[in-house]
C-alpha cells in the first residue's frame, strides 16, 4: 500500500517520514488495546510498523526480569536484563521478591495440576486472517508465555507481575479480574485455535493468568478466562476495526498527538519537540 503526506515533520522535531512507502499492517492484541485508548499515531507507526522499541519503564523492566527468572529468556533478548542495585551494591528488596516469586512458579502451579514444559515457552504464533471488510488478508500474531496442560487439557498460561494484587490505587485490580480487559486472553485462544501447524485439530485451549505480586504479602492469583463462541466475532471485529484505524492514520500521515503516558515509552521521544513531559491537570 502506498501513501503520501504533506506533513512538515521538521516542524515537529522528528525525522521526516518518506513520501511513499510500502506498509504492512500486522495486528496483535497489544495494538488492539493501544487503539482502544488515547494514543499517538506516530508512536504506533514507529513501534508497530517500523518495529522500534521504546524505553522500558521501571515496571516494564521488572516484568522483563521476572520473565527472565522464569525461563532464562525474555522472548526478545537472550541475555539477563540489567538489574539496578543500591549504592552499596546490595539488591533492592523488590528485585529479591521478584526472583523469589519466579523461582516458586513451577512448584506452585504443579499443585494446581499444571504440567509445564520448558521447551514450549515464549511461543510466537500467527495466522493469516481474511475478512470481507478488508481488501486483503493480514497477519495476526502474538507471543504466548507458556503452553502447558492441566488435567490432560491443553492450556495457555500468561504470567503477570504486579506490585500489589489487591491494589487500592486503581479502578482495576487482579482481585477483580472481571473488570479488566481480556482481549489478550481471547486473542491467544483464537490464534491457537486457528493455527493448524501446531494445532491440527483446531482445539480451543484453556487460558490462565498466573499473577504474582512483589509486595510484602508475596501473594498470587490463578485466573481462568472462559471461552464462548461469541468471542470469535468479538475478536474478529476488533481485528478489522484496528486494521481500519491504522489505515485511517496512515492516510493522515501518522500525525503526532502527544500525551504524557504515550510519550513516556515512545521510541522517538528524545527527538520529538511535541513530547509531553508533564501530566495534564485533571478537571472534576
Amino acid at each position: 500500500m502506498l501513501w503520501t503526506t504533506d506533513i512538515d515533520s521538521h516542524m515537529l522535531g522528528v525525522e521526516e517520514l518518506p513520501k511513499q512507502e510500502n506498509i504492512t499492517i500486522q495486528v496483535s492484541q497489544s495494538l488492539i488495546k493501544n487503539l482502544d485508548k488515547e494514543y499517538c499515531p506516530r508512536r504506533l507507526y514507529e513501534q508497530y510498523i517500523l518495529g522500534k522499541e521504546g524505553e522500558a519503564t521501571e515496571s516494564m523492566q521488572k516484568g522483563i526480569l521476572f520473565e527472565y527468572y522464569l525461563n532464562g529468556s525474555t522472548g526478545i533478548h537472550n541475555k539477563k536484563p540489567l538489574e539496578p542495585v543500591m549504592k552499596n551494591g546490595k539488591r533492592y528488596v523488590d528485585y529479591e521478591r521478584i526472583e523469589q516469586q519466579a523461582r516458586r512458579v513451577g512448584s506452585l502451579l504443579s499443585q494446581y495440576d499444571f504440567c509445564l514444559d520448558d521447551q514450549i515457552y515464549n511461543v510466537e504464533i500467527s495466522t493469516m486472517f481474511e475478512h470481507p471488510d478488508m481488501p486483503q488478508p493480514i497477519i495476526v500474531r502474538g507471543r504466548i508465555d507458556q503452553i502447558a496442560t492441566r488435567k490432560g487439557k491443553l492450556c495457555i498460561i500468561d504470567y503477570k507481575l504486579t506490585k500489589k494484587i489487591d491494589s487500592d490505587h486503581s479502578l482495576y485490580s487482579w482481585k477483580s479480574p472481571s473488570t479488566m480487559n481480556h482481549t489478550q486472553a481471547y486473542m491467544y485462544m483464537w490464534l491457537y485455535m486457528r493455527n493448524r501447524e501446531i494445532n491440527p485439530n483446531g482445539t480451543i485451549p484453556q487460558f490462565y493468568y498466573a499473577v504474582f505480586e512483589y509486595d510484602t504479602k508475596m501473594d498470587y492469583e490463578i485466573i481462568q478466562v472462559e471461552w464462548d463462541a461469541t468471542k470469535i466475532r468479538e475478536i474478529e471485529y476488533a481485528i478489522v476495526n484496528s486494521y481500519h484505524k491504522m489505515l485511517d492514520e496512515q492516510g493522515q500521515g501518522w500525525p503526532v498527538r502527544p500525551a504524557f503516558y504515550e510519550c513516556l515509552t515512545c521510541p522517538i521521544k528524545n527527538s520529538c519537540k511535541q513530547r509531553k513531559k508533564i501530566k495534564d491537570i485533571k478537571l472534576v
